[in-house]
């Protein structure tokens, strides 16, 4: 019997530097029968030249998104378009645009080159809108392929993609080392009914704190700030250079992260910032605790790197650390102190001011606690641990201590020892009430079995390489031929078959009655 021949899937692919989505496109297309488009989130005219000359992979159309938006304008903007399009798809725009890095920045010890006005803000969102809604009229594509949302650009395509009931694919970093998923973001597809399938007894703690050492989170962000030091000179002061003395395009220079920015304003500010970070640094050291005796009661708040997605866009509304550390402390029982430890990855983004730190310094019943110090040994020696997102509140239950999150986390469902609290005023009943509550190893156990089932391994680090076409090169603007890009996928093509399989996975589930025909 010959397979019934079904619709093709309409597949868009949001492609950037990085190409690691323009393998998963080339592995795909050789995997799955299906029609793909892509927006290139790139306008330097070498890789651009390339996107527009490839052959490798059959896209059916190619926009490039700074050819229709993502450069200042300061006009006034069309009020009554913006405000339908945030009742159509249910986004709030300003909410958006403060989580954005280059638009407002807070307690970070970077730059800020460029004020953005109010007309600024909204005309790039306006012209932003358009396009997407442009796009997806056109392709009206079933799947979107997508990197984990990062810059406001991308985090308004997301929202629309799914307010319109795209299925949205991308990794997803489950906070377990290597270990990925692909999802929408943040969350964990499973059927339901394994939890209960799931044995009660199996890993007791201690194993399971072997496991968590397996596969540890810390270990992982270390490695990548390792490696973000390897190009530290020529991603800041030689492109600086660059910057002033060869990009001349105006519209390249109107682009909303390049706009205010010149080589002279990049060089010494990155000059400024160095000798800052070791101001900062020192002051750190000099000022934070060390050594934590074994019979302190205190709970534990990890800060998070900032700027970063996990805190300013999923939970815009707990952002600003300094005043949450504030309110944590003024919620805590008498008996218990405030420890608060600054994230050793914060390095590479210069550290916080040291105003910062002085404020919390100055909180009677808290603590800071130096960035060196191991996190497992806090946890270990916590009654309570209080997260925004971060992996430290999963971490905690290893260790048969509750936590307390801000916002959704990935990991919430599957621990009843992790509250979350969605108002500050809740705080003080809840870290009550959450120092009572007991882990549960079998939630623990249910968690981890299915992490092992839906998970996969991938660093993606592995593309940095020498086959890598913009791989230590001083700029990202560089020539690309189809040779170099072929020597690039075949060196990593192991992995890019995996990410396409792992990505065709979730396809064909989208399709219950999935036939043959589909696959090539």
């Amino acid at each position: 019997m010959v397979p019934k021949k079904t619709v093709k899937d309409r597949i868009l692919f949001w492609l950037d530097n990085g190409l690691v989505y323009y393998g998963i496109a080339y592995f795909l297309n050789k995997q799955h029968d299906c029609e793909l488009f892509g927006i290139v989130d790139n306008s330097q005219g070498k890789t651009k030249k390339f996107f527009k000359t490839q052959k490798l992979v059959p896209f059916k159309k190619i926009w490039y998104f700074y050819d229709y938006a993502g450069e200042i304008q300061n006009k006034e903007p069309d009020m009554e378009y913006l405000s339908s399009v945030e009742k159509k798809y249910e986004i709030n725009i300003w909410l958006m645009a403060y989580a954005e890095r280059f638009f407002h920045q807070r307690n970070t010890g970077g730059l800020g080159y460029h004020k953005f006005t109010r007309n600024e803000i909204l005309s790039l969102f306006e012209n932003e809108l358009r396009f997407y809604e442009q796009v997806l009229d056109e392709v009206n594509p079933n799947f979107i392929i997508m990197r984990d949302v990062d810059f406001h650009h991308v985090n308004l395509f997301h929202e629309i993609c799914k307010a319109r009931g795209i299925k949205i694919l991308s990794i997803i970093d489950i906070k377990m080392g290597q270990k990925r998923i692909i999802s929408d973001t943040d969350k964990m597809d499973y059927d339901p009914m394994d939890l209960k399938r799931i044995p009660k007894s199996q890993r007791s703690f201690d194993q399971l704190q072997k496991y968590l050492k397996e596969f540890s989170q810390a270990d992982w962000v270390k490695e990548w700030v390792t490696s973000s030091k390897v190009n530290f000179l020529n991603s800041k002061i030689l492109y600086s250079l660059f910057d002033e003395f060869v990009l001349k395009d105006k519209a390249e220079r109107e682009e909303f992260m390049r706009i205010g920015r010149t080589g002279t304003k990049v060089f010494f500010g990155t000059i400024s910032l160095m000798l800052k970070r070791k101001y900062r640094y020192s002051f750190l050291t000099r000022y934070s605790k060390r050594e934590i005796k074994n019979n302190e009661k205190f709970v534990f708040f990890p800060l998070h790197v900032q700027p970063e997605r996990y805190i300013d866009i999923s939970a815009p509304f707990f952002s600003n650390q300094l005043e949450l550390v504030t309110s944590i402390a003024k919620s805590l029982p008498p008996e218990y102190k405030l420890y608060v430890k600054e994230h050793f990855a914060m390095k590479p983004l210069y550290w916080r001011k040291t105003s910062f730190y002085k404020e919390i310094l100055a909180l009677p019943n808290v603590e800071l606690i130096h960035p060196s110090f191991s996190p497992d040994e806090i946890i270990k020696k916590s009654s309570l641990v209080i997260s925004v997102t971060g992996t430290s509140a999963l971490q905690a239950a290893f260790y048969e201590k509750p936590s307390i999150v801000l916002a959704h986390t990935i990991y919430k469902e599957f621990h009843p020892s992790i509250r979350r609290v969605k108002n500050l005023e809740e705080l003080p009943n809840a870290i009550r009430s959450a120092l009572k509550t007991k882990v549960d190893v079998m939630d623990l156990n249910r968690h981890i079995e299915i992490i092992e089932k839906e998970s996969f391994k991938y660093n993606p680090h592995i593309f940095d390489n020498e086959s890598n076409p913009v791989f230590k090169t001083l700029f990202s603007d560089v020539d690309i031929s189809e040779s170099k890009m072929k020597t690039f996928l075949n060196h990593n093509s192991k992995t890019f078959e995996m990410l396409a399989s792992e990505h065709l996975k979730k396809i064909k589930q989208e399709h219950p009655k999935y036939t043959t025909s589909n696959t090539k």
